[in-house]
């Protein structure tokens, strides 16, 4: 119940941000209402995606879905891009989308997955080349249990892609 109440209070906080800049406590608490989840991001990541989302055009990528599909997609609100997230696991893709409803956004998607392992590699993966263009950028963070994000980019993601873009990592 209070993990819920948490995550039910930073959507509160996050819907009333306005503008390029998504306030340090408002992602600290996105990030400790979504729960005690190995795969999710740090604050610092978060208030870095939100500012690249608020001024991106086209889609944007996210290998995994969580608190940063929920900020980014907020972030695109009145403009012309969307996040799409690609998430192997269905109750993180349930709990990101009633998130979305939530705050009214439909700027954002969570697409299911399944895990391929390639070269040695696991990584969820879908046809990249159904996606729509243009291509914002790409965020490669942990998941849990599946290879390291950099390698997962190198050799499976960016090949996969027909046009370059700038892509993100969380640095810790």
């Amino acid at each position: 119940w209070f993990s819920h109440y948490g995550w039910t209070r930073a959507l509160q906080h996050l819907k009333k941000v306005q503008g390029l800049e998504l306030p340090d406590a408002t992602a600290n608490q996105l990030v400790r209402g979504w729960g005690d989840d190995e795969s999710t991001v740090s604050p610092l990541f978060l208030v870095q995606l939100f500012r690249a989302a608020a001024s991106a055009t086209g889609t944007i990528i996210e290998f995994g879905a969580g608190p940063s599909t929920v900020a980014m997609a907020w972030a695109c609100r009145d403009r012309p891009a969307s996040v799409m997230a690609i998430e192997h696991e269905p109750e993180r893709r349930y709990r990101v989308l009633s998130a979305l409803a939530r705050l009214s956004r439909r700027s954002g998607d969570v697409r299911l997955a399944t895990i391929e392992t390639r070269d040695g590699l696991t990584w969820p993966l879908l046809d990249l080349r159904l996606i729509r263009r243009p291509i914002a950028f790409v965020v490669c963070h942990r998941i849990e249990g599946m290879c390291d994000p950099r390698r997962a980019w190198e050799q499976l993601i960016k090949p996969s892609l027909p046009d370059s873009c700038p892509v993100y990592f969380d640095p810790v």
